[in-house]
């Protein structure tokens, strides 16, 4: 699976996503942008997930039709 965390995880929490292809907002170069444009870019890039810690990004983003699932990431 390809899974996108965002720019407010750690680096390193990729380690806690063995056997799937887990890449950084930094080393994609989608830093500072902001998160409609992060998810539609995700998701034409092939992302099928986006971790985030945003406080309640499951309810502000309208994600109909992307291809790509939101997952708030829980303190």
């Amino acid at each position: 699976m390809k899974v996108l965390p965002d720019k407010n995880l750690p680096h390193d929490f990729r380690y806690f996503l063995p056997g799937n292809a887990v890449l950084a907002v930094a080393f994609m170069g989608w830093s500072g942008i902001e998160i409609v444009k992060l998810l539609a870019l995700a998701a034409a890039a092939g992302f099928e997930v986006v971790i985030s810690k945003d406080a309640g990004i499951e309810y502000q983003q309208h994600q109909d039709g992307l291809p790509t699932s939101v997952v708030p990431a829980q303190s």
